[in-house]
């Protein structure tokens, strides 16, 4: 595994502020991300704000050891996030065409009452519409299209994962010699 090592930590409003990140913890600190071909492992450790000085990778590196990532993306197209003990979820990325990817997205949760249970699914589906609409308007925005080309995004710290993920997809690319382009046809379906 390659931990990502560069380290800046910012306090900042980000793409979830009214969801994910609307529970007053206002400090974030860097994630810690060992990544290699099979994927990639994000450890994020937010905190509420009380003036403490935020930790180094190194620091991050030993409080992520014996515990699971909180978010682990699987390439081709696979997100797991552990949100608690008891909840999981599960994305997965599946290419339409060049412009088009669809999700499809199942809650994984342990909860026994009945009707407790289908409170709780009810309030995720709204829940995750919400935090799909936010990274949609984000996708929609993003220039270029594919992230790929990219090449002068000014990334900051909490930014590895991003970084780790743009750099193995790319060494994908290149040793493949595949364009993603290359695996649709002319009416834009997959071959």
């Amino acid at each position: 595994m390659v931990s990502a090592l560069h380290a800046c930590n910012r306090k900042s409003a980000f793409v979830h502020r009214t969801t994910i990140g609307a529970y007053g913890r206002s400090l974030v600190e860097d994630p810690y991300v060992e990544a290699d071909q099979q994927g990639i492992k994000v450890w994020v450790t937010n905190a509420k704000d009380e003036g403490q000085t935020p930790r180094n990778q190194s620091e991050l590196a030993v409080a992520a050891k014996n515990k699971k990532p909180k978010l682990q993306f699987l390439f081709p197209g696979i997100w797991l996030l552990d949100l608690s003990p008891r909840l999981k979820n599960f994305i997965a990325f599946v290419p339409i065409n060049a412009q088009t990817t669809r999700y499809y997205l199942r809650v994984y949760r342990r909860i026994h009452t009945p009707v407790v249970a289908k409170l709780f699914e009810w309030v995720m589906a709204l829940s995750n519409r919400i935090i799909i609409n936010q990274d949609k308007r984000v996708a929609l925005a993003q220039t270029p299209p594919d992230s790929s080309g990219a090449h002068h995004d000014r990334l900051v710290g909490a930014d590895c994962a991003i970084s780790q993920f743009r750099r193995i997809h790319t060494q994908m690319l290149t040793k493949n010699t595949i364009e993603p382009t290359d695996l649709m046809k002319d009416d834009n379906t997959l071959l």
